[in-house]
């Protein structure tokens, strides 16, 4: 079996996606996706890595993930390793439809068939048409006019933080993330918090506990958007709300983790931005994170995933696996957390669950009463739908064996 097409299809209604669609001689097609800085990652997939794999076999999955690691670029979530994550996924599928196996069982089988989620209170809107540039701000949060749109998440916490997490509880869903901080970033760059911005963002967490006690997890997520003072203030402020962790703090600097640790008693989620599995470790040695964070699409695909949620049960550390991207990512992360046995939680965004990703896909993974299970079809079990394949709906180039 040999490769001997590979094609980007970019959505334009979703210009923030990118697909790719890994075609074998034996008709077989693998589905890959990443995202952010789509038009960059379409031209590295054709100009680097179309011209290294065609004609090659697709199941040295291994192989080709080392050797388009990438001379620039290795070790960073930029667009070689996006655009390497998004082949790795297509293999991956193309081996469990050749082998006529789910990926759950190119995984080992599995250690469990389901795993409690929490939501990730973003609106269906939420950085859907915005590029993310330098920072994640309340500039991506397209909130709507009005306040029908039941998903509307972050809306809501926004405005009814209480009422939030009671619909999630009667729902199953027993754990929320928020971001209320981010709406002050702008002002200062990240480098200053008034007492009064402070209380601003602390009054969403205050109205959770006041509405439904303990019953709901609670995590907070700064978007590695403040220095380290700031950082510091903030966190130490959400001390009394008995949080579960605060997220990506600052950025993933070694030495600025363990200034905040140092001054922060509370758990630590972080990593998401990471483009290595490597880069976690000194990290994990120095005892700076709690939870580790990784998204397949960003850091080098199924297998990049694996080495990462490897090194961390050997410190062990638990793993959530971030989903707030799109939906082939999270189906993935659903069949890496069957997998590992230090998978803990796993985040989902409902605003694109019950969104946007049905309008991508022909099928997705299961959400039923807080909980998430993988697809039972061959290899990731989902499709792109129809639509997109038509050149009305998407920018599609495609490379060919000659």
């Amino acid at each position: 079996m040999k490769i001997i097409s590979i094609k980007t299809i970019r959505p334009k209604d979703y210009p923030n996606i990118l697909y790719l669609h890994v075609v074998t001689d034996e008709g077989i097609i693998g589905l890959g996706e990443t995202f952010l800085g789509v038009a960059a990652v379409e031209s590295h997939i054709h100009e680097v890595i179309a011209p290294y794999i065609l004609g090659l076999d697709p199941n040295k999955i291994t192989l080709h993930h080392e050797l388009l690691r990438g001379f620039l670029g290795i070790g960073g979530s930029g667009t070689e390793n996006r655009s390497r994550s998004a082949l790795d996924i297509a293999l991956w599928d193309i081996l469990g439809k050749y082998s006529e196996k789910p990926i759950i069982k190119l995984l080992g089988g599995g250690v469990r068939d389901k795993i409690q989620i929490y939501n990730t209170c973003a609106g269906p809107n939420y950085a859907k048409n915005v590029p993310i540039a330098g920072r994640v701000s309340a500039s991506l949060w397209q909130l709507p006019d009005t306040k029908n749109d039941p998903y509307e998440d972050l809306q809501l916490y926004m405005t009814d933080a209480g009422k939030l997490a009671k619909d999630l509880l009667n729902n199953g869903v027993k754990g929320m993330k928020i971001w209320p901080f981010d709406q002050h970033l702008d002002k200062s760059g990240g480098h200053w918090i008034t007492n009064k911005e402070l209380d601003e963002g602390l009054k969403p967490f205050r109205l959770v506990r006041e509405a439904v006690g303990n019953e709901i997890n609670l995590m907070a997520d700064l978007h590695t958007n403040w220095d380290v003072p700031n950082a510091i203030k903030i966190t130490n402020a959400l001390k009394e709300y008995n949080i579960n962790w605060v997220e990506d703090p600052v950025r993933p600097n070694v030495e600025a983790f363990q200034h905040f640790r140092n001054e922060v008693k509370i758990p630590l989620a972080a990593g998401e931005t990471m483009g290595a599995a490597a880069n976690y470790l000194p990290f994990l040695q120095k005892g700076l994170i709690d939870y580790m964070m990784f998204d397949p699409v960003w850091l080098g695909g199924i297998t990049e995933a694996i080495k990462a949620g490897t090194i961390a049960d050997a410190h062990q550390i638990p793993v959530s696996i971030h989903d707030c991207n799109g939906p082939v990512n999270f189906t993935v992360g659903v069949n890496l957390s069957m997998a590992m046995t230090n998978a803990c939680t796993y985040e989902t965004a409902r605003g694109f669950y019950y969104g946007w990703y049905s309008e991508l896909l022909k099928e997705v993974p299961l959400i039923d009463n807080g909980y998430v299970s993988p697809l039972t079809g061959n290899g990731l079990g989902v499709e792109l739908k129809d639509k997109w394949l038509d050149k009305s709906n998407s920018t599609i180039i495609e490379s060919n064996l000659n």
